[in-house]
């Protein structure tokens, strides 16, 4: 892994995406403990366990990356970090904001762990081509406003013939145009566990605004993709695999009751997230 001299330049755009998420790191809308305490990181790592990333653990393959470079892009607080590092891969962590980049220094020393916190943009990163053997950027690419270019770095800091893992919203049946009266209907029934900061999702007007929301009332940006659109804009990756996942559950009594079974069909049938493993 090599660094080259980056223009570190940010225009107004992507400055309300970093002002926000510096307030707002994953998660700790929701989690009582003190940010950045060993309690924070565990309740943290349990929510990622037992909703976010439930059925899609297996995708991130943390065991197969030993002694190879693994970035881990918009890292947030630093769960996917952690498991790679814990599987002894290089693992650089990369965050558009201050606050992430500082979390994921301090799980590292309280878990013992070795890695390179890097505070930077995904639109403009600071390695040379050809960098990474495995790049992670989950839930992230549809926050940043030039998300194509985001893309164009991922392909450019990957090294041949090796994977990629991301993620973004995507337009299942509920977020068309079709849908959304039903999905404006029962979220307010059903979404009744959302933390203060999330209620205006229940006010959603579009879709669109719905999953802006999703990550807080004042999150500036969200995007969302149909698989055909997401297929486009990773049309130079060679497309390994794609699956649909994060049907969420915790911000509902009534669904958080759910037999397993049915969280596992709605998360493959209803999930709002797609998954694409990608190769160079």
């Amino acid at each position: 892994m090599s660094l080259k001299n980056n223009d570190c330049s940010i225009n107004i755009e992507i400055k309300k995406v970093k002002d926000f998420w510096e307030e707002n790191p994953l998660t700790s809308y929701e989690i009582k403990e003190e940010l950045g305490s060993l309690d924070f990181f565990k309740e943290h790592d349990r929510i990622k366990y037992e909703d976010i990333d439930k059925y899609t653990i297996e995708l991130h393959e943390f065991d197969k990356h030993q002694n190879e470079f693994v970035l881990d892009l918009g890292c947030g607080p630093g769960f996917f970090s952690r498991n790679y590092a814990k599987n002894n891969a290089k693992v650089v962590s990369v965050d558009l904001t201050f606050n992430a980049v500082k979390l994921v220094k301090k799980s590292f020393s309280l878990f013992n762990l070795k890695g390179i916190m890097i505070e930077a943009n995904a639109e403009n990163l600071p390695f040379k081509n050809c960098s990474f053997d495995f790049i992670c950027c989950v839930g992230v690419l549809h926050h940043t406003p030039k998300t194509e270019q985001a893309i164009k770095e991922i392909y450019r800091v990957l090294k041949p013939k090796k994977n990629a893992i991301i993620s973004i919203y995507y337009r299942n049946i509920l977020l068309t145009k079709i849908g959304w009266h039903f999905t404006k209907f029962f979220a307010k029934l059903l979404l009744n566990s959302l933390p203060e900061k999330r209620r205006n999702l229940l006010a959603a007007e579009s879709p669109e605004d719905f999953v802006r929301c999703y990550d807080g009332n004042e999150n500036p940006l969200g995007k969302l993709y149909s698989k055909k659109e997401a297929f486009d804009l990773v049309n130079m990756f060679k497309i390994k695999k794609y699956s649909v996942h994060y049907f969420p559950m915790r911000f509902s009594k009534i669904l958080n009751n759910l037999p397993g079974f049915i969280h596992k069909m709605l998360d493959k049938w209803l999930g709002v997230l797609i998954f694409l493993t990608l190769e160079k």
